[in-house]
């Protein structure tokens, strides 16, 4: 049987938190979200089902890419096991925002005042977009990733530190058609941003570039053991 090296075990290490902090974030959305579903139409109810199901597929195909990388890595050959350590990196990567990203997706254009425009509106759209799938976001020139911050100043919103003020650009790469249509569900975020004065345009794209980065900060406690 092959010996995992280090980097290796690291790495598959690193991926099963990062799945599992974000399986936590999304239980703590869902069980704080309004009790809406009650008063919900049909239809809406047929689209909350509809998107419960692609999530579910979703984890599903992810669970099982996951046992056969590590089925490859148990019996496969230290080339194997080097790719998936580099494929790994590179998700890794994408998702914290330490490399570039080219792919399918949407553009958004959110304008308005504080009112319409603001740290709460941001924040439900990075929920919505993480939920429905995106791989990366970029708001303006800023990269969203797990630790990413939202508070209104006085000059517009800050995001991690950078005041932004509109109109709000957002970039994700993602299934275009699922991204939208997050987005535009009746009594969801576009409903919302409209009913608060905002303007909101979306565009569905076959090539989104995503170029902003952040550069990793070394551990300011922790060590890394031999």
């Amino acid at each position: 049987m092959l010996k995992l090296s280090k980097t290796v075990r690291q790495i598959v290490v690193a991926l099963a938190l990062f799945t599992f902090g974000l399986m936590i974030t999304i239980t703590i959305k869902k069980s704080n979200e309004p009790q809406v579903l009650s008063n919900a139409r049909e239809n809406e109810l047929v689209q909350v089902l509809t998107e419960l199901n692609r999530q579910n597929e979703q984890l599903s195909i992810e669970i099982n890419d996951q046992e056969d990388v590590l089925d490859s890595l148990q019996s496969g050959s230290t080339q194997n096991a080097n790719q998936a350590a580099l494929d790994r990196a590179n998700a890794l990567g994408v998702l914290a925002g330490t490399k570039t990203v080219l792919g399918p997706g949407i553009t958004m254009v959110l304008k308005g005042d504080s009112a319409s425009i603001n740290a709460f509106t941001l924040i439900d759209a990075v929920q919505e977009l993480r939920d429905a799938g995106s791989v990366a976001i970029q708001i303006n020139n800023v990269r969203v990733v797990a630790n990413t911050w939202f508070i209104d100043t006085v000059g517009g919103v800050s995001i991690s530190g950078a005041v932004k003020n509109t109109p709000i650009n957002i970039k994700v790469i993602g299934e275009p058609q699922t991204l939208e249509t997050a987005m535009r569900i009746p009594g969801g975020f576009e409903q919302s941003v409209i009913a608060n004065g905002g303007e909101i345009e979306i565009k569905r794209s076959n090539i989104v570039e995503i170029d902003a980065t952040l550069t990793p900060e070394p551990p300011k406690i922790a060590q890394p053991t031999n």
